[in-house]
């Protein structure tokens, strides 16, 4: 695997940053969630690096490992759908 120069991550998980999400997100977190959130944070961004580290040359957007494309992968879906209607998948009803 080598690692592309175009794809950095370098971001402190830190009290200040939990504290700034709780601000934006207007949430007030206990100490244990606090905790939680930064291990879980950091979790995330270590998955990140470790994505920006793959060699991704030569591989469009738009492929998948099993389909290919995007149109194919909306059939799989379409195909494997509890509900559908036609070409449209039916899901449960979320605002009033």
């Amino acid at each position: 695997m080598s690692r592309h120069p175009r794809y950095t991550i370098n971001m402190q998980i830190d009290d200040k940053l939990i504290a700034r999400l709780e601000d934006i997100s207007h949430l007030a977190l206990s100490s244990a969630e606090r905790t939680r959130l930064t291990k879980d944070l950091g979790k995330i961004m270590r998955g990140m690096t470790q994505l920006a580290e793959l060699n991704i040359d030569g591989i469009l957007a738009t492929d998948t490992p099993e389909c290919g494309s995007p149109f194919k992968t909306a059939n799989v879906f379409r195909e494997n759908a509890p509900h559908r209607n036609n070409e449209m998948i039916v899901v449960p009803k979320t605002i009033e």
